[in-house]
């Protein structure tokens, strides 16, 4: 059984200073349409989502529509986990084959590994 899986990717935006003027104004004027205040902090993640979103992953770059119109080139860094994904994701869709999850909670209570593995498992190996 095939699940679809919402995929959530932590990047760090490094926008320059003029984009970072006109995605104050965007979060600005999302609060003013919004039931609750919402305070924009220079750590915080903000959500977006593909729909609002343009990715160059080669140049580490990402288009965000807006409001006022689309930001154009604005540097991002994503985790390695996330470079490492992607190109595993790249790799699959070229060849055609597809990528298997499999939950690994309590793995170690359900699979009996022999001696030789324990040893690794358990030296640190």
């Amino acid at each position: 059984m095939v699940t679809p899986v919402k995929i959530v990717v932590p990047v760090k935006l490094l926008p320059s200073p003029d984009a970072a003027r006109a995605l104050g104004d965007e979060l600005h004027g999302v609060n003013d349409g919004a039931n609750r205040p919402i305070v924009f902090c220079d750590d915080a993640a903000q959500a977006y989502d593909r729909r609002n979103m343009g990715w160059d992953i080669d140049a580490q770059t990402v288009a965000i529509t807006t409001m006022s119109g689309r930001l154009k080139g604005i540097s991002f860094i994503c985790s390695p986990e996330h470079c490492i994904s992607k190109t595993i994701v790249t790799t699959a869709e070229r060849t055609g084959h597809g990528i298997s999850l499999e939950e690994l909670k309590g793995i170690r209570e359900r699979v009996r590994l022999r001696k030789p593995q324990r040893v690794a498992l358990h030296r640190g190996a």
